[in-house]
C-alpha cells in the first residue's frame, strides 16, 4: 500500500552501541549514562523510571503503576511485566456511594511501580541499584527546572493541588504555581527514595511511607493499611501476541487492555481495511469501527483475571474477531454506545532501552490523571494515583470494585518481532487512546512501510470512548473529516499535532544489530544514542 506521509519533522537517531527513549530529555540522559556506565537496557530502563518519577510529576509518581514488555537474547519469546495496585483489602463498593470521585486518597490504589523497579534489577541489571536510584535522588534533593509542559499541568490543576497541603507546598510554594524555568524541589521524596535505595521495594512497603500511608488513611477514615503492601506483586507472564503481516505483535496480558490494540488491528484487517490507501478516508473509518467492536470486547471481558475477568483464549478468539469484523459497514458509522465509560485519564509517561548484546526494553508508569489524585501523602513527597476510578460499581461488571482486586488498567506496551529478533517496540501516553494510537503506529509501520520516525508522526486520528466524538489531525487534509462526517461521524479537525496521545519506540536493524530510535514530536521526548 502507498502513502502519502512520507516526510518527518525530527529524523530517526541512530545508534550502534544504545539506545534510550523517554517522555522526558532529562530521564532519557539518565539512561544514557547508565548505558554508557556499562550498564545494560534494563539498567537504563530503571535509571529512567526512578528519575522520570522526580522530573515528570504531572504524569507519573512512585505512588502509581508501571508495566514493560522485555527481551532479552537468553529467551526464546518476550515476557510482560504486570505491576499494578490493588484495592485496599478492606475497600467496598458500597463505600464509594454512586461513583469513585477521582480526587483524594480514597481514589488510589496501592501502589506497585516500585516492585517493577526492583524485578527488572534483579533478573536482569548489571548496576548497582543505589547507583540507579542516585540520580532521581539528586533531582528531588537539588531540584530540576520547571518545563513548560508541567507548569501548564500546575497551572490547570492549581485549585485541586491547593486542597492538599503537602501538593500546594510542592508545586503551589507561597499560593501561587510555580512557572516555566523555576525550580522544583522535592527533599521529602528525596528522603522517601533514599529509604528505596536502601531497601528495594521494602522500603515503600515497610518503611517510613507506608507507615505515613496508614496514618493518613486513619485520619481520612480510610481504608489503606501498611498490611496492604503485602497483596501487591509484579507478575511475569506470557504476553499476548497475533501475527500481523509477516510479524508477530505483543502486548500486555489483563489486567491490562492492551489486547484491544491485537483485536482492533485484526477486526480491521478482517474488515478490508488493507486493501485501502493510507490516506482513504474509508481506511480511516474502518479503523475507527474496528477501535469501537475493540472495545465493547473490552467491555464485555476485561477485569481482573484472577478474579472473573476473561482468559487469553477467549479474548482473542479469531470466531468473535471475525464476528466483529462483519458487523463493520463500510459506508456508515455505527452508533456509538458504551455500556460504561471508565473514566479517562489521560497522563502517563513512557520510555524504552536497548543495548548491543540484544536487551530490550519498553516501559510504562502512570498515576492515571494528571497529579493521579492529588493527594500526596504527608511528609513523602509522594503523590498517589487514582487508579480506583478504574472499578465499576455494578456488581455484575467483571471488574467490580472488590478489596484486594486490581482494576482494568490502560497502561500497556509493545513490540514487533521477526521470529526471535525484536524489530520495533514502545508505547505512547494518553489514557484509553493509548490502545487506538499504537494501533496505527503499528499498522503505519508495518503495513505502510514507514520508519519508526514517520509512524508516530503521521496524522493521526482518535475517537473519544465516552462522547463517541472523532477528531482528525488536520495533516490528513481537509476533506478527511468533512467525509467522515459524510459517513455519520461526529468527526472535527484537531490542528495539526492535536492527537490526545504523545508516544516514543526503538527499532533493530536485523541485518547490522544497529538500533533506531524515534520520539513523538507531540511533547518533549526524545531519544538518544550513541
Amino acid at each position: 500500500m502507498g502513502t502519502t506521509f512520507d516526510h518527518s519533522a525530527r529524523g530517526t537517531v541512530a545508534g550502534g552501541r544504545g539506545m534510550v527513549a523517554a517522555g522526558h530529555p532529562l530521564a532519557a540522559g539518565v539512561g544514557l549514562q547508565a548505558l554508557a556506565r556499562g550498564g545494560n537496557a534494563f539498567d537504563a530502563a530503571v535509571a529512567m523510571a526512578a528519575a522520570i518519577a522526580v522530573v515528570e510529576p504531572a504524569m507519573n509518581s512512585i505512588g502509581g503503576d508501571a508495566f514493560a514488555i522485555v527481551k532479552s537474547p537468553d529467551s526464546a519469546q518476550p515476557q510482560a511485566f504486570n505491576s499494578s495496585g490493588s484495592a485496599p483489602a478492606a475497600a467496598r463498593a458500597r463505600d464509594y456511594g454512586e461513583r469513585i470521585a477521582p480526587e483524594g486518597l480514597a481514589a488510589a490504589t496501592i501502589p506497585a511501580a516500585v516492585r517493577l523497579w526492583e524485578q527488572l534489577h534483579g533478573e536482569y541489571g548489571r548496576l548497582k541499584w543505589a547507583d540507579l536510584l542516585a540520580p532521581a535522588i539528586e533531582f528531588a534533593d537539588r531540584g530540576v527546572p520547571v518545563s513548560q509542559l508541567l507548569a501548564g499541568h500546575i497551572q490547570a490543576n492549581r485549585n485541586s493541588l491547593a486542597r492538599f497541603p503537602d501538593s500546594a507546598r510542592t508545586y503551589l510554594p507561597g499560593g501561587a504555581p510555580l512557572r516555566a524555568g523555576e525550580t522544583l524541589w522535592q527533599r521529602p521524596l528525596a528522603r522517601t527514595l533514599a529509604e528505596v535505595s536502601e531497601r528495594g521495594a521494602a522500603g515503600l512497603a515497610e518503611g517510613s511511607f507506608a507507615g505515613a500511608l496508614e496514618a493518613y488513611a486513619r485520619d481520612l477514615g480510610l481504608a489503606h493499611r501498611r498490611s496492604d503492601f503485602q497483596l501487591l506483586r509484579c507478575d511475569r507472564l506470557a504476553p499476548l501476541s497475533t501475527p500481523y503481516l509477516g510479524r508477530t505483535v505483543w502486548v500486555q496480558p489483563p489486567v491490562s487492555q492492551g489486547y484491544v490494540t491485537l483485536a482492533a488491528l485484526a477486526i480491521a484487517d478482517l474488515a478490508g481495511a488493507g486493501e485501502l490507501e493510507y490516506s482513504d478516508p474509508v481506511r480511516v473509518h474502518i479503523a475507527i469501527e474496528a477501535k469501537k467492536q475493540a472495545f465493547q470486547l473490552r467491555h464485555r471481558f476485561l477485569g481482573d483475571p484472577d478474579i472473573g475477568g476473561a482468559s487469553s483464549a477467549e479474548i482473542l478468539d479469531g470466531d468473535l474477531l471475525a464476528a466483529s469484523a462483519a458487523r463493520i459497514d463500510h459506508t456508515r458509522a455505527a452508533r456509538h454506545g458504551i455500556p460504561e465509560p471508565l473514566p479517562v485519564g489521560s497522563d502517563t509517561t513512557c520510555l524504552a532501552a536497548a543495548d548491543a548484546e540484544g536487551n530490550s526494553v519498553a516501559y510504562i508508569q502512570s498515576i492515571f490523571a494528571a497529579f493521579g489524585s492529588r493527594a500526596m501523602v504527608p511528609g513523602t513527597g509522594v503523590m498517589m494515583n487514582n487508579r480506583m476510578t478504574g472499578f465499576s460499581l455494578d456488581p455484575r461488571h467483571p471488574n467490580f470494585l472488590r478489596g484486594g482486586r486490581r482494576p482494568v488498567h490502560t497502561l500497556m506496551t509493545w513490540m514487533v518481532t521477526d521470529a526471535e529478533l525484536p524489530v520495533a517496540f514502545g508505547s505512547t501516553a494518553g489514557g484509553h487512546y493509548q490502545v487506538q494510537t499504537n494501533q496505527q503506529v503499528i499498522d503505519n509501520h508495518l503495513r505502510f512501510g514507514m520508519d519508526l520516525q514517520r509512524a508516530l508522526e503521521a496524522p493521526r486520528w482518535g475517537h473519544d470512548e465516552t462522547s463517541g466524538d472523532v477528531y482528525v489531525e488536520e495533516r490528513f487534509g481537509a476533506p478527511m473529516a468533512a467525509t467522515l462526517r459524510t459517513l455519520g461521524h461526529e468527526a472535527a479537525g484537531a490542528g495539526l499535532w492535536g492527537a490526545g496521545s504523545r508516544g516514543l519506540a526503538i527499532g533493530r536493524d536485523r541485518a547490522s544489530g544497529n538500533l533506531w530510535g524515534a520520539s513523538d514530536p507531540r511533547w518533549h521526548g526524545v531519544a538518544i544514542g550513541f
